[in-house]
């Protein structure tokens, strides 16, 4: 169902049709007028309906041709355009379904996509709680809690939460799997991830030694990494249902073939955006000497030493803004190739402020120095995401980290009487291959991370 109303710009009075594809959020309203550019921002409620609405009046008069802009919270909408309002037109919900194979594809990576809003609103506060009590080592408060969770859920073995190990396990597990934050992150990746993280786990003794002095020698503070890493999803929460048409789009294969000229997404806030990638990839260079650390330990046996004879410390003495282009970092090996869609040249030009958006066209223009590049909105909210997937592959790393820490220094889960060596492979003989990987995957020893190995 469609609502079509009016409203007149209150600086220059150009009346402009709102277009708007009711659906299950509330829908935010921020465009540009198209003559005198006056910024129009609001917010239409969908239940019970209204439009609340600053530097522009909802009308009541009817024209037969005006601006008319389109507002959906689910999907791709066509760009403002002066058209004749008895123009037949598609609606945005009907027009989403040619950009799928068929309607039941449309529909189901739709709703895939609005699980992770839903779970940002029902149940968000509850695990953030979780992950703060444990980097806050506030044991008494938490461990009850994670039991009483832990009985709601057959896939998590863990049920009596004894130690640090068993309760940064059940916090991983619930968030990845209730959230539904593989749909954000699309397909396989999540696995790919998980996978690319068994390597640490699949190394040898001498690597898994290296691993552990990388940690204690260069001071990795993994309570600080996921503390700014929940900070940074609480971030991301804001702007989520601004995603909903990207997500359900890149998840069926489907974003590079849309016509960007012609649909965008008109709810996207660009400064909202960029606020949030510029955030995340502060974060992501603050931490990317471990994905230079793991390539040297898997490809040369020692944390320190890089490719083309380059040390870490050389790369930790870099600026951030060079770090992407060092002669010490290189795409090609393993855990570095989850970065590539990082781009210096965006992340410079917004914290210099050198980026201006066009939302009747919504193509962004980033300037660094005498280079300049343009990217369309929706191009860009692509972008975000990419860098929301990079923030959970480095939470993949810091969890795979902090197991081995944690069973180095003798703390062993409850699933089994592991030591702290058990994670080295001349130990594996102490695992039945059908019993439970001690990881915590809930998954056979056989079929997951060592048990593989």
């Amino acid at each position: 169902m469609v609502h079509n109303d009016f409203i007149a710009c209150e600086v220059c009075g150009t009346i402009i049709n709102l277009r708007i594809q009711m659906g299950s959020y509330d829908i935010p309203i921020r465009f540009h007028c198209p003559k005198c550019e006056t910024r129009i921002d609001g917010k239409v409620v969908i239940e019970p309906y209204k439009i609340d609405i600053s530097d522009a009046n909802p009308i009541s008069t009817k024209v037969e041709e005006c601006y008319s802009v389109e507002l959906s919270a689910e999907f791709p909408t066509r760009k403002i355009k002066y058209k004749k309002i008895k123009e037949a037109e598609l609606t945005p919900f009907i027009r989403n379904l040619t950009f799928y194979t068929n309607d039941k594809n449309s529909y189901e990576f739709t709703q895939e996509s609005m699980r992770f809003a839903d779970f940002l609103v029902e149940d968000w506060d509850v695990i953030k709680q979780n992950y703060r009590l444990l980097l806050n080592r506030q044991f008494k408060l938490l461990y009850p809690r994670l039991e009483k969770l832990s009985k709601l859920f057959d896939f998590i073995p863990i049920k009596n939460v004894k130690n640090e190990l068993d309760a940064a396990t059940i916090n991983h597990q619930v968030l990845l799997t209730i959230s539904g934050v593989v749909t954000v992150l699309g397909g396989n990746t999540l696995s790919s991830y998980m996978e690319l993280n068994q390597k640490i786990f699949k190394a040898d003794k001498g690597k898994i030694e290296q691993l552990i002095k990388f940690v204690v020698d260069e001071e990795i503070n993994l309570d600080e990494i996921e503390k700014k890493m929940i900070s940074l999803i609480d971030s991301f929460s804001t702007v989520y249902e601004q995603l909903i048409p990207v997500i359900s789009l890149r998840n069926a294969n489907n974003l590079e073939q849309l016509d960007k000229d012609e649909y965008g997404i008109s709810i996207a806030s660009f400064e909202e955006l960029s606020d949030f990638y510029a955030k995340s990839y502060e974060w992501i260079l603050a931490n990317i000497g471990i994905i230079v650390a793991l390539n040297n330990i898997v490809a040369r046996n020692d944390y320190n030493k890089c490719i083309n004879g380059k040390s870490l410390s050389d790369f930790n003495n870099l600026t951030k803004g060079s770090k992407l282009n060092s002669p010490c970092l290189s795409l090609d090996e393993p855990f570095s190739k989850p970065i590539a869609s990082l781009r210096t040249i965006l992340r410079n030009a917004i914290q210099h402020f050198d980026s201006e958006i066009n939302y009747q066209t919504q193509i962004i223009t980033f300037k660094n120095q005498k280079r300049s590049e343009e990217l369309f909105l929706i191009e860009f909210a692509n972008l975000c995401i990419d860098n929301f997937s990079i923030m959970f592959y480095l939470l993949e790393v810091v969890y795979s980290l902090r197991k081995i820490k944690l069973i180095n220094s003798g703390i062993a889960p409850t699933i089994s009487d592991l030591k702290k060596d058990d994670i080295l492979p001349k130990k594996r003989s102490k695992i039945g291959r059908n019993e439970p990987c001690f990881c915590g995957s809930g998954k056979k020893y056989k079929k997951c991370c060592i048990g593989k190995g």
